[in-house]
Order: C-alpha cells, then structure tokens, then sequence
C-alpha cells in the first residue's frame, strides 16, 4: 500500500507539473526566446476556449516535451513525426509529404490525373511558346524533377509504374514545345556523385550543374557560339551541414555533406543583383556578363538557385523572376534572345499566363 501511495504521489506530481510550472519561462530556447503565443481572443459564446487555446500552446516544458517526442519517433522508430510533411525514407533519405500538392502520393502513383488538369497546363505552355515565337523569341521548358522521381529507390514504399503528371505533360507538348526533360541525364549520372540533398527538397549543385549543362546544350542548338559548361573550371569543397528545409520541418538536426562550386582563381564570375520589381512586387535577379552576348529571361523557382551561378557565366544579361506566372508585358519590354519557363515537378499545376 505504502509503495503505490508513492507511485500515485509521483504520476500526480508528473501529470500536473505542467500547470504548477505554467508561469515559470520553461518554453524559452536556448537563445532565451520563447515561442510564438497563441493569440488571446475572448469570444463570449466560449468564454473557455481562451484559456484552452493559450494553456495547449504554453504549458511547461511543451518544447521540449515536443522535441523529445520527435527525435524519440525520428531516431529510434524511424517514423516522421509529421508524416504529412515529410516522409522518412530510406538509408537517410528525407521526402516532401503530401500537405504539398500531394507529392508523397503522386511520387507513389496513387495519383489519379484528370485530362482536364493536363490539357489546362499544356494550353498555358503552347501560350507561352506561340508568344514567344511570335517575337522571334526561342521558349524553353524546363520542368525540374523531384528527389522522388530520381532517387525513388530511396522511398520507403515501392512505387508503381503507372504514367506520372510530368509524363502525360511531356506527351502532350511532344514536338511542339522545346522541353528540357533532365530524368534520364540525372539517373544517369546518379551513380558518380549524389545529385540531391538527403534532407532538403532540392538537388544539390553536381544537380544543377546536369541539369544546367542539359538546358545549355538545347540553347546552343538554336546559338551555336554558346560555350558549353565545364566542371574543371570549378574547385568542389565539401561542407557539413546539420539542418536543411526538410529536417527542419520536423525539428531535428541531421548532418549532411553539401558540394560548393567556386570558380578557380584567375576566372571572374559574373554576379546576380537583387530587385524588387515595382509592379508585380517579386524578386528579381539580374546578372550582367560583358564577355558574352545572349540576353535571356528565366522564370523560376526556388529550385533554380544553384542554377543561377552557372548560368551567369554562360550569357550575357539575364533576368531570373520569381514567380509561375508568364507576364507578355515582361518580355516585350525585356527583349531576350531567349526565355525559359522553370518549374519543379511537384508544382506543375501552377503554371499561369497573363
């Protein structure tokens, strides 16, 4: 009796030190900051609900409770805490979730894709190029695949076979659009160098550099004076990394290696300004290189930043905007020799012209 009067004692103990300690600062971190409150709106129809909403954010020790709970679930069952977010794979492999446009399940092919979906992004991409042929202006369409697609191997589900967005997409525009279709040189390729971040949704810079030197090889069949890449002109150095977009989504550090491309001493590289463009109120890159002569405009995406270093040293002025949205007013004004329309994988349907 003695014994589990103790033990009652120690779970009550347990079970309310989060309301005894409430007010005692044990949320901060190790900066000394504390979290984000939850906002104190009284509604008089649920004159509790205040109190619910800040005691569920605030009570004590809930951040490293949480942080316990996820590296407890990441570490020793080898489950993603938000599985929605990201799903961990294998042999140290981290992948977006479905809370973004479904991409765990698309990568699956679970995916159902309605014609009607397919034909919408075609039509904006045929758009774009009957503009751009319209001013003499070359189009170019790059969709940049997902970590899904090229190290699939790595899921930890085993994928189906079945026809993929970006698949029916490309047998849509087939010889009717210049389209940098980058899977096979990537798969290719895999097998020398890794091509994508472990635990970041983006390729690395060996990835980019193939998926830039694929871009540019299509560019000189239209501009045969354009200079191919070349990787011995860069000096590689490896750093170590302990948390990038995807284990920070889920509050856990993993170490991993990333490769810095610099360019050897004795060759200038060319360098991007950042703008802010007035009108549509996005960023805006812009990289002037006196040694070459193609202008170009590239709309992009995030997944297009370890591009941009490489492409400087290729062209002339180019122009790298922020956004999925194809703006006719831009490229008049611009006057590029060349466009090409960036967009990863797992945002496709996004794709908008104006």
């Amino acid at each position: 009796m003695y014994i589990k009067n103790i033990f009652l004692v120690i779970v009550s103990v347990i079970l309310l030190s989060p309301t005894l300690l409430f007010f005692s600062n044990t949320n901060r971190d190790e900066n000394g900051n504390s979290e984000n409150q939850a906002p104190l709106a009284f509604n008089s129809k649920k004159p509790f609900e205040m109190f619910d909403n800040y005691y569920k954010y605030n009570f004590a020790f809930r951040t490293m409770l949480s942080k316990q709970y996820i590296r407890l679930k990441s570490d020793l069952v080898k489950v993603s805490s938000l599985p929605d977010k990201v799903v961990i794979g294998k042999k140290g492999w981290y992948f977006l979730g479905n809370s973004y446009n479904n991409v765990f399940s698309e990568s699956l092919g679970v995916e159902n894709y309605p014609k009607e979906e397919i034909d919408k992004i075609s039509n904006t991409i045929l758009e774009m190029n009957r503009f751009c042929d319209s001013l003499g202006v070359k189009f170019y369409y790059f969709p940049a695949p997902n970590s899904h697609s090229i190290y699939k191997e790595f899921l930890p589900v085993k994928p189906n076979t079945k026809p993929r967005r970006l698949d029916l997409l490309m047998d849509n525009l087939k010889d009717k659009v210049e389209i940098i279709d980058v899977r096979q040189n990537l798969i290719a390729a895999k097998s020398k160098n890794r091509l994508y971040h472990k635990t970041d949704t983006h390729w690395n810079n060996f990835g980019a550099f193939i998926g830039t030197q694929e871009l540019i090889k299509q560019i000189k069949t239209d501009f045969p004076d354009t200079q191919l890449l070349d990787m011995n002109n860069y000096d590689i150095k490896t750093n170590t990394v302990n948390q990038m977009d995807l284990t920070k989504m889920i509050t856990i550090k993993v170490t991993e290696n990333v490769y810095d491309f610099a360019y050897k001493k004795g060759k200038e590289q060319p360098k991007s300004i950042i703008k802010m463009d007035t009108i549509d109120r996005i960023p805006v890159l812009v990289s002037k290189n006196k040694a070459k002569k193609l202008k170009g405009v590239m709309y992009r995406d995030s997944f297009a930043g370890s591009m941009i270093p490489f492409l400087n040293t290729i062209f002339g002025d180019m122009t790298y905007l922020s956004t999925s949205k194809f703006d006719k007013q831009r490229i008049i004004a611009e006057k590029p020799d060349f466009v090409v329309f960036e967009v990863v994988e797992r945002d496709l349907v996004w794709t908008e012209f104006k």
